[in-house]
């Protein structure tokens, strides 16, 4: 159910019902939640004028509730598209937008999919925090880009079945894309370091990858 109340106000509500059959081994975490909330938040948004009223320049919204989150490539946040299950949030979050660019912000707690059970977050004793800001640019045609800063704070998390310890990872990322010349080729980079602390030992680790792809004449 998707109602827009005026032009300043929408309200969003989506199930879920997920299974599998086949498989020897049985569902695996991704593949099961036998009838969920997965989506409910309301949005609050609106237009900001330019200075001395020459027009919309800027859009500002905030939303509460239950929600999914999908930046980039998905490669760090994304609904998780390629499962039966999907990754939400409860928590809160807000956007400024302008006309080639857009920032977002959110702290909010993941939604942990129990199949049979009502999904919450939080699930035992493991509390979780993520947070974050994430910047797209599209000024250029050429050149499109992004880059994020999240935080994603754990409590009582298990390392190799065996220590337990409090978790703070910081994760600041860079991504690009565009086409390669007047060709038809085009390309997609995104490199990411992650920092922190798992109890009293330091946390670092990094990530790059990079794709080119080819467009047929249609």
């Amino acid at each position: 159910a998707d109602v827009h109340v005026g032009t300043h106000v929408r309200a969003y509500v989506e199930g879920i019902i997920a299974d599998q059959a086949g498989r020897e081994a049985g569902p695996r975490p991704i593949d099961a939640n036998h009838g969920d909330l997965l989506d409910a938040f309301i949005d609050v948004h609106g237009d900001v004028g330019a200075p001395g009223g020459a027009g919309c320049c800027l859009e500002v919204g905030a939303r509460l509730g239950r929600f999914e989150m999908n930046f980039g490539k998905q490669r760090v946040i994304g609904a998780f598209d390629w499962a039966n299950t999907r990754r939400s949030y409860d928590g809160a979050g807000a956007w400024a937008k302008g006309p080639t660019w857009r920032l977002d912000g959110w702290v909010a707690r993941p939604v942990v999919v129990e199949a049979d059970e009502f999904d919450e977050p939080n699930d035992g004793d493991a509390d979780a925090l993520f947070a974050g800001l994430y910047y797209a640019n599209t000024a250029r045609s050429d050149l499109k880009w992004d880059a994020y800063l999240t935080v994603l704070d754990r409590d009582a998390v298990k390392w190799l079945a065996t220590t337990i310890e409090d978790e703070t990872r910081w994760t600041l990322g860079l991504r690009g894309d565009g086409p390669i010349g007047g060709s038809r080729f085009d390309w997609d980079a995104e490199a990411a370091w992650q920092f922190g602390s798992f109890g009293d030992q330091s946390i670092s680790a990094g990530m790059v990858t990079a794709e080119i792809g080819w467009k047929p004449c249609v």
